[in-house]
């Protein structure tokens, strides 16, 4: 399967211009640290010896877009099911704290009868 979309008028080579002259000397240069500076720029001419080309690699690969498609698939139907597990987990939560708020309160009542016991019969 193709993409879906397609742009028009893709450059076949262009160059990574890394802000070298022809007359500087390029030492261990670190590409992260050239890239995060803003040296470096592309153009579709080579304007420095320094330059590093890119070409253009036209590759059908109509397996890579089936997988894609089938992990995207994938990813989904696991999302559904965690989704419907924490609908669970949830549910199941609400009944625990309910339990609990339930047999709290006939927990109180059963100490409050006792402390009444034990109030009459500290009256007697």
């Amino acid at each position: 399967m193709k993409p879906k979309h397609k742009i028009k008028n893709i450059p076949k080579k262009i160059y990574l211009n890394l802000g070298f002259d022809r007359n500087e000397m390029i030492q261990d240069e670190d590409f992260e640290v050239l890239f995060s500076s803003g040296e470096i720029t592309w153009c579709q001419d080579k304007i420095n010896d320094a330059d590093i080309e890119y070409t253009l690699q036209e590759v059908e690969q109509p397996e890579l877009f089936e997988k894609m498609e089938l992990t995207a698939f994938n990813l989904e139907k696991r999302i559904a099911k965690l989704e419907e597990l924490n609908k669970a987990r949830r549910e199941y939560l609400t009944y625990l704290m309910k339990y609990f708020a339930y047999n709290k309160s006939k927990r109180m009542e059963w100490f409050e009868t006792k402390i009444e016991q034990l109030e009459k019969q500290i009256k007697k």
